[in-house]
């Protein structure tokens, strides 16, 4: 591994950008276009060539072209250098924009922005320049879990609502405010951002009447006139807002401004799951059981009002700085007997059910199979490994590996298995009897 890897808060004096183009015409005007920036610069005309790339090199910015000679798109490689080096800045460069391909390297590869081509020297050299300082921001973030995160965490029990409640030193990620602060429908002046997806953009916010922060979910101009994606984003507030439960983020509101419609939320201070795993790569058995059981009552609750998830992973699981856990985004769920996007693959790959990612009809059995992969990734940090068998009627199934995962009982094995089995009817009745059936067993697994 390269001597020059980035630490906590800092980037070295020469970053390590990766170009990776299957036009060496293009991969030559990049590279003459960055050397006066002082990089550290690795250009790649192939998939394969980059992943070797980044087996010794950190990355600190990528820029991905979206179609590759030896990979149908860009995404493989995307989500490859998330999984590698996850506070890296990836950047998709395209001369088209195929839908398809596009949308799966925004849900799975994790790119920050997009530029078309062709592109100015200029756009490009700001592009790189606001890359770093986001990764900058990103770095500071995660830096400050060294120093506040305490190594020893108590799980204690809330007895008026019977909820487990994480006792943990967890202050809220440090924010970078907008250059110039937005003002929505004169209320709302939205200061921070949070994130961006393929729909919409995510601030924080301060309500002036109320006096308190929110969070606000933007739909992107580009799109708001397009009436799937209205729908989509209609949709997912319609079913956000019927629930409501303690361990799900509320939604306050949808309105609208002219023809833009935004969500007003519910802003939760602390980190996400994801940042904890990190952090600890694996978490306290009973820490980490206990943030299985809030989800799963947060799913029980959402399924028996018929309202499915459909992309259970560590980003979308929050801790509050009280230690309450929060569930959120439910813009990939389906409400039953809604057919609006019944053929819609949605997810994410990691934790998807096999039905899932046949685009199959979901219910919630598929949400259980993807607890079941959080609750593994948790307890024993990483993620099981898989094989593809085929069944009694000659079909290919895939079948999920949990013998080589460390730190689990055989008693939380069996548990697991039944949860994460290929076919729904083979699982637990219901998301409350797998985690209690996990949580029964976990006072055999000494605390680690």
């Amino acid at each position: 591994m390269n001597s020059s890897l980035v630490s906590y808060g800092k980037l070295p004096q020469r970053p390590h950008v990766l170009l990776v183009d299957d036009e060496s015409s293009v991969l030559e005007l990049l590279r003459y276009a960055l050397e006066p920036m002082d990089l550290e610069l690795y250009t790649c005309s192939s998939a394969a060539e980059a992943t070797l790339c980044l087996q010794d090199n950190e990355i600190h910015v990528a820029f991905c072209d979206l179609c590759l000679g030896d990979s149908p798109h860009a995404t493989p490689l995307l989500r490859k250098i998330k999984e590698v080096h996850p506070h890296s800045v990836a950047i998709l460069m395209s001369g088209f924009l195929e839908v398809d391909s596009l949308t799966e390297a925004l849900n799975e590869g994790g790119i920050w922005k997009c530029l078309k081509k062709p592109f100015t020297l200029d756009t490009l050299r700001n592009t790189v320049t606001a890359a770093l300082e986001e990764l900058e921001r990103r770095l500071e973030s995660e830096a400050e879990q060294d120093t506040i995160i305490e190594e020893t965490l108590v799980v204690q029990q809330n007895e008026e609502e019977h909820e487990p409640r994480i006792s943990i030193r967890l202050p809220p990620a440090k924010l970078k405010p907008l250059e110039d602060p937005l003002t929505i429908h004169g209320r709302y002046e939205a200061n921070h951002k949070l994130g961006e997806g393929g729909l919409s953009v995510v601030y924080k916010a301060d309500d002036r009447i109320l006096e308190h922060p929110v969070v606000l979910k933007v739909l992107k101009p580009g799109i708001s006139q397009d009436e799937l994606f209205k729908k989509l984003f209609l949709n997912e507030a319609r079913m956000t807002m019927a629930l409501s439960h303690p361990h799900i983020v509320r939604l306050y509101s949808l309105e609208q401004m002219d023809e833009q419609f935004y969500m007003v939320m519910e802003y939760v201070p602390g980190r996400s799951l994801r940042q904890l795993i990190q952090h600890y790569h694996q978490l306290p058995m009973h820490l980490g059981m206990s943030i299985i059981r809030c989800c799963a009552k947060a799913l029980q609750y959402a399924h028996e009002l018929g309202v499915f998830h459909c992309d259970i992973k560590p980003d979308n699981v929050l801790i509050s700085t009280e230690g309450h856990v929060k569930l959120i985004d439910f813009g990939l769920a389906r409400v039953l007997q809604n057919d609006l996007f019944k053929n819609l693959l949605t997810g994410t790959e990691d934790y998807m059910s096999p039905e899932q990612s046949r685009g199959e009809e979901l219910n919630e059995y598929s949400d259980q199979f993807s607890l079941g992969m959080l609750a593994c990734h948790v307890l024993c940090g990483r993620l099981p490994d898989s094989e593809v068998i085929t069944d009694e009627n000659g079909m290919e199934i895939e079948r999920v590996l949990l013998e080589e995962l460390d730190g689990l009982s055989d008693a939380q094995k069996v548990v697991l298995s039944k949860a994460l089995a290929p076919t729904p009817s083979e699982r637990w009745e219901s998301v409350k009897i797998f985690s209690d059936a996990l949580h029964s067993c976990t006072s055999e697994v000494t605390l680690k």
